[in-house]
């Protein structure tokens, strides 16, 4: 696993993402910086980041299905059902 370093320790804290779904992004090749940029730029609401991708979806596919009619309740389900899942 990769290690988390402090200042993104601290972006990923912000958005709402626990270690282990920090971890998960780490590992994807993505860090905390472009994480919150690619949300932000897909117009997303800062809060429902953390609830997104850890349901494994991109800022673009988020905003897709929250344009769509899908929330984030269904989003924060699916992130629940993949908590014990391996990165």
């Amino acid at each position: 696993m990769p290690r988390v370093e402090a200042g993104q320790a601290r972006v990923f804290d912000a958005l709402g993402l626990s270690a282990r779904e920090a971890e998960r992004v780490l590992a994807s090749g993505q860090d905390a910086i472009s994480l919150m940029a690619e949300f932000w730029r897909a117009g997303m609401p800062i809060e429902e980041v953390a609830a997104w991708r850890a349901a494994g979806f991109t800022g673009e596919e988020a905003a897709r299905m929250r344009a769509e009619g899908t929330d984030v309740e269904q989003a924060k389900v699916l992130r629940a059902l993949t908590e014990g899942d391996e990165p």
